[in-house]
């Protein structure tokens, strides 16, 4: 079973360890855009990130600037 937490600095968004996003205003799975990426609105702001990134930064911390997340199998 996917375990669920809240993307960091976007509080109606989930996201789970398998790399699936979740709007909590809308009660849906965001489905992918153009280059695998999902678009989050709150605030006045707007961001496009990838599900891994959003993995990474919700389970395990920030990404430093000079890295980028990685797949396990490397995708």
């Amino acid at each position: 079973m996917a375990e669920w937490r809240v993307v960091p600095g976007w509080t109606w968004y989930l996201v789970s360890d398998e790399g699936d996003v979740y709007n909590r205003h809308d009660r849906k799975v965001l489905e992918l855009g153009d280059y695998q990426r999902v678009i989050l609105y709150g605030g006045g702001k707007i961001r496009k990130a990838s599900p891994g990134r959003l993995v990474l930064e919700a389970f395990v911390g920030p990404c430093p600037e000079w890295m980028e997340c990685c797949h396990y199998d490397d995708n």
